[in-house]
Formats: C-alpha cells, sequence, structure tokens
C-alpha cells in the first residue's frame, strides 16, 4: 500500500502548524485581553461563567481583603491617596456583593465583615464611602448573602 500522503510534505506540514501556532497564540492573546478588563466588564463575565473566572475573582477578592485591611489600619495619612483608597474599596465591595453569590466561601466572610465595618465605623466613614458600602450591603442582602435581620 502506498502512502496516503507526499514523501515530501515537510513544508505543508511546517506551514499548517505555524497557522496553528499563530491561532493558539492570538486566541491566547485574546483571553488575556478579555481577563484584563475593568470591575464592571469582569462582573459581566462572571455572572455568565462563574467558574471560568473564578481566578479572575479570587484575585479580586485579594485585593478586596488588602483594601479593607489597610483601610482598618488607617492607611495613608494623605488626603488625596486615602480618598483614591476609600474609592477603592467601595468599587470592590460593590464588585463582590455583585459576583459573591457565585462563590459561597467568599461571601460567607463578606458578608461578616461589611456589617462589623459598617457597625464600628458608622459615624467616621466619609459619607461617600457609607453610601457605597450601605449600598453593597443592600444589593448582598437581596442577593441572599445576608441575613435580613443582620442589617
Amino acid at each position: 500500500m502506498r502512502p496516503t500522503h507526499q514523501p515530501n510534505c515537510a513544508p505543508q506540514c511546517a506551514l499548517s502548524l505555524n497557522r496553528a501556532i499563530r491561532y493558539c497564540s492570538a486566541r491566547r492573546a485574546a483571553t488575556m485581553k478579555v481577563r484584563q478588563h475593568s470591575l464592571p466588564v469582569l462582573q459581566n463575565l462572571l455572572k455568565r461563567d462563574p467558574s471560568a473566572y473564578r481566578e479572575e475573582f479570587e484575585a479580586i477578592w485579594r485585593q478586596y481583603l488588602a483594601a479593607l485591611e489597610a483601610f482598618r489600619l488607617g492607611g495613608a495619612s494623605q488626603k488625596k491617596t486615602r480618598g483614591d483608597d476609600e474609592r477603592k474599596l467601595g468599587d470592590l465591595a460593590t464588585f463582590v456583593a455583585h459576583c459573591g453569590v457565585h462563590y459561597q466561601e467568599a461571601s460567607k466572610r463578606f458578608a461578616t465583615d461589611l456589617v462589623a465595618l459598617l457597625k464600628d465605623r458608622c459615624a467616621t466613614l466619609q459619607p461617600d464611602l457609607r453610601l457605597r458600602l450601605a449600598q453593597a450591603a443592600a444589593l448582598a442582602r437581596s442577593k441572599g448573602l445576608l441575613d435580613p435581620l443582620v442589617l
């Protein structure tokens, strides 16, 4: 029996291999671009496919915990930096309130931390941050992450 391919198919095989490598590289680059979007875009992607974006949620969760800890410790003394940190904490809290329902281990801690922060520092929080955290708590309650009696 004769082989079905030509004996000198090395150039054709090399071309198809190069095409496959370029396709995989382009696809990987497109995936990396998707995963570097802003919080609202990532929030939308997480709602559509929570298991595919688990690593991204965990990275955002670690950022939230770091921002919360920095806020509790007092953070920077400069007003501009402090305002940026508070805005970031509010954004991250809103993001976790939206997406935490898909990740139960994070949502349990989120609810207790958020309620504790609002109870302990309600009088000293900046009005904008207090509003963002209260909105995140209300959203968490509506999604079932927070017991209605606790809030």
